[in-house]
């Protein structure tokens, strides 16, 4: 599977439309799920102009950082406050109290090592590369985290179609993991971002 600045760009320009209208289409309790292929937008974006630095030899260093605030930070905090907005329910809100701590662990954890690392792009099998020279036990923990806190929360409300997007979001990062792991970082995220197109089913 091929991947690319115009495939980055052309999944930017669905998204932005595709948020549009699931915003237009949103009650107000669900806009912050709705806006979630509107910041996948920009977030496709920012890696179509990585793709383009890489190309040119040109520096990717505020590309890259910006890709990884969403990445890191944007995305195990957004989800399960997206999908808490959505209930009504005692019980599932302190539920998903835990996947909204594994985000805010997983931000923290990022904040610090962003202090003694810094991101480094590749090419490598027609994708993007992020990597850094974290130890290995850094990113298992981390990665837990971050499952926690992007895929139970769609399981744990009790709402038409939002087990859909867990589970393509579990098969999708398993996919990712099994074929693509050294590229994992920017293939899940752009399958995530076209699984995001299933949030229309749910606001319409």
């Amino acid at each position: 599977m091929c991947f690319s600045a115009a495939a980055s760009y052309t999944a930017s320009a669905a998204l932005l439309l595709t948020g549009a209208i699931a915003m237009n289409k949103a009650k107000p309790h669900m806009r912050m799920l709705a806006a979630i292929p509107l910041l996948f937008s920009a977030q496709q974006f920012l890696e179509g102009i990585t793709w383009q630095a890489l190309s040119k030899g040109e520096s990717t260093l505020m590309s890259t950082y910006a890709y990884l605030v969403f990445v890191f930070f944007v995305w195990p905090l957004w989800m399960p406050l997206a999908v808490r907005s959505l209930s009504t329910k005692k019980q599932e809100k302190l539920l998903l109290n835990i996947p909204i701590a594994a985000g805010g662990f997983v931000a923290i954890l990022a904040l610090v090592c962003a202090f003694y690392t810094s991101p480094l792009t590749a090419i490598t099998c027609n994708s993007i590369q992020y990597f850094t020279d974290l130890p290995p036990y850094v990113w298992k923990i981390g990665t837990i985290a971050y499952l926690i806190a992007t895929i139970p929360p769609f399981f744990i409300v009790k709402q038409r179609y939002l087990w859909l997007i867990g589970a393509t979001l579990a098969i999708s990062y398993t996919i990712s993991f099994i074929f693509y792991y050294q590229t994992l970082l920017s293939i899940w995220c752009f399958f995530a971002a076209l699984l995001s197109l299933l949030i229309l089913l749910l606001v319409w």
